[in-house]
């Protein structure tokens, strides 16, 4: 079976902003202001929104058995499952653990993707590799960090396709983290505009995320959607017309025959 979505531009929205509400906008401010985008949060709080894309953090562990269990509970969505397994300060997992999780999200999940390697470090790429050569999800999702223009993402967009030919049999690509690295607002616009571009056309890439509506950590503001008073910033604005242009729908719709 394969699964059937549409392109879309989403919105990456920290689930701190929700519990410490002096950062940034609350999920129902970033909800109000891009009503027709696909938001996630790195958690599965909003399951009520049939905008909103659900993950697991982690690939391994009781929080991913928790997750699965709402996952089988419903509404039945494509789930996001890792994040930045490679990552000392984030996930943190061993490829081969995974395994024995993954397989379980396999026969249980609705629709999954896994595994949100930063594939713009080496540590992302290898963990990647490793990872495709052992397991196929229904989609990919990755992250692409650090990038502060247009060329800059294309060479490690280079190497995505690169990867894919060989090893992502065929399935769609999700980014579920970009983000602008920089202080030009003009570089990370043009940033967004190449995203939108390559999302309509490219024949595997499926959606990105933008990271974020509002990132507590202060090397992230660069790419902040909104101020801290709640107000969308001059890349929260572009960002809203671009996503605007892509129609809105459930983020799982029934699954069709390969």
């Amino acid at each position: 079976m394969r699964i059937k979505l549409e392109p879309f531009l989403g919105v990456g929205h920290p689930w701190q902003n929700d519990e410490l509400s002096i950062w940034g906008a609350p999920y129902g401010n970033t909800r109000a202001a891009f009503p027709r985008a696909t938001i996630m949060d790195w958690q599965y709080n909003h399951l009520d929104d049939e905008l909103f894309m659900p993950m697991s953090y982690q690939i391994t562990g009781e929080h991913s058995l928790k997750a699965l269990e709402a996952a089988k509970r419903g509404p039945e969505r494509l789930w996001l499952v890792g994040n930045e397994p490679e990552h000392g300060d984030q996930a943190n997992e061993v490829v081969w653990d995974t395994i024995p999780f993954c397989e379980k999200w396999m026969i249980h999940a609705p629709a999954w993707a896994a595994p949100g390697c930063n594939v713009a470090t080496p540590d992302g790429k290898a963990w990647l590799e490793r990872f495709s050569q052992l397991l196929t999800p229904d989609f990919w999702h990755l992250h692409i960090h650090f990038q502060p223009d247009p060329q800059h993402f294309e060479e490690i967009w280079r190497w995505v396709e690169s990867w894919h030919s060989r090893q992502g049999m065929g399935r769609p690509i999700i980014l579920s983290e970009v983000a602008h690295w920089g202080s030009d607002i003009e570089s990370g616009k043009a940033l967004m505009d190449h995203l939108a571009a390559k999302v309509a056309s490219s024949s595997i890439l499926l959606g990105a995320f933008w990271f974020s509506s509002w990132c507590l950590w202060q090397e992230w503001h660069h790419s902040n959607l909104f101020t801290q008073g709640g107000q969308l910033s001059p890349l929260g604005e572009h960002w809203k017309g671009l996503s605007d242009g892509f129609e809105p729908h459930t983020v799982y719709l029934a699954a069709v025959e390969a």
